[in-house]
């Protein structure tokens, strides 16, 4: 097994309903990987950089291509070791989409929700780092 810190992104959601209201996505993982709430979330695989990385997850994890969203680098970014003792490093971005349509990977989530971003809380998810990545989406609405 490699000692190399594996790389990981995570990409907060958010639509503009038609009043103007933002809108937060939100995942809720299945049961066997945990159940909880989640932005999107994956690794960055071999080659790819975290902003391609971020493009293949959305569009995996909720079928928004990326003519639907304007993705900007966050500038969040964190080391951590996960519940296996792996060494990771995850990456930050935010997602503007201009649809709310979303298909949902089945063998990853099973079921999604958009929640109001002024109303999100810690509670709502699953990882305190996903609540952080929201509250700097907040400080640049």
């Amino acid at each position: 097994m490699s000692n190399q810190i594996k790389r990981k992104i995570q990409v907060a959601v958010v639509y503009c309903d038609q009043s103007k209201q933002k809108q937060l996505l939100l995942l809720k993982l299945i049961p066997e990987r945990g159940g909880h709430w989640q932005n999107v979330t994956g690794h960055v695989e071999t080659g790819e950089t975290l902003q391609e990385a971020a493009i293949r997850e959305l569009i995996e994890e909720t079928s928004i291509s990326q003519s639907h969203a304007q993705l900007i680098d966050a500038k969040f970014s964190f080391d951590f070791t996960d519940r296996f003792k792996m060494e990771r490093s995850e990456h930050g971005f935010i997602a503007w989409v201009d649809t709310n349509i979303i298909e949902l990977d089945k063998t990853e989530h099973t079921e999604f929700k958009w929640i109001s971003l002024n109303q999100v809380t810690k509670e709502d998810l699953g990882f305190s780092t996903h609540w952080d990545l929201i509250k700097i989406v907040k400080e640049r609405e």
